[in-house]
């Protein structure tokens, strides 16, 4: 109707060069492109519906500038909006939506070995070797996180018993640690596990004070999905 009324009132002005009909098709086109977020399809459907493919550069402006007026508008077409509202969200997949449904809380490990950063290096390779552990956390007096130890970080000081007495747990942990909080999902997870390369995360609490709540393993990341697979989650 806007592009139907425009082009009379231009054809008002300039008579032999507008025609009411054909900006109504492209009034049209634009709707259609906006309110699905599909400019293509609505350029080939009023070419189909119409034959006249003289409107194609109107037609084409009018369509983009539609979609990307609604995209900044609304997120979601016509199709999508409902499903958004309700917390679907398909534009990245059925694997993503899984992982999004899954918190770190419903994965992570509670029971995880720590040791203190005060703690003697003679000690941390005890605890490696007892408990076969391909990671330690360290912590300080009040339960925070301080960092990590690996296996690997420990391979020299463990072959040399007088470095296993001179240094301590803070001296071989790796303070730059990246880190969840038990409310994030495991798209998230998955997401830090693969820019740090590594197989596992601490879980700290939620209010800033870097208490170790936690550990997640990639395995039970992947585990838990399998597991909904199988349940049909779709």
């Amino acid at each position: 109707m806007t592009g139907g009324t425009f082009g009379w009132l231009a054809g008002e002005v300039l008579p032999e060069l507008s025609a009411a009909s054909s900006y109504a098709l492209v009034g049209m086109g634009a709707l259609l492109a906006g309110s699905t977020h599909a400019p293509v399809t609505a350029i080939l459907l009023i070419f189909e519906l119409s034959g006249r493919y003289h409107i194609v550069l109107p037609l084409l402006i009018a369509c983009l500038l539609s979609t990307i007026t609604a995209s900044l508008l609304k997120r979601g077409s016509i199709y999508s909006l409902k499903l958004l509202r309700r917390g679907v969200e398909i534009s990245h997949g059925r694997e993503q939506r899984i992982l999004k449904s899954i918190t770190v809380r419903d994965v992570m490990v509670r029971d995880v070995k720590s040791v203190l950063e005060s703690a003697p290096m003679v000690k941390v390779v005890a605890l490696f070797r007892k408990f076969n552990l391909s990671c330690l956390s360290v912590v300080n007096q009040q339960g925070e996180l301080v960092g990590m130890i690996s296996f690997h970080d420990i391979a020299g000081a463990a072959s040399e018993e007088e470095m296993s007495y001179l240094l301590i747990a803070r001296d071989m942990a790796d303070t730059e640690v990246d880190t969840v909080v038990p409310t994030d999902t495991l798209d998230k997870v998955l997401e830090k596990m693969e820019a740090e390369k590594v197989g596992q995360l601490p879980v700290v609490a939620e209010d800033g004070s870097g208490k170790l709540m936690g550990l997640i393993l990639e395995r039970d990341v992947i585990s838990a999905y399998e597991s909904e697979l199988r349940l049909g989650w779709f």
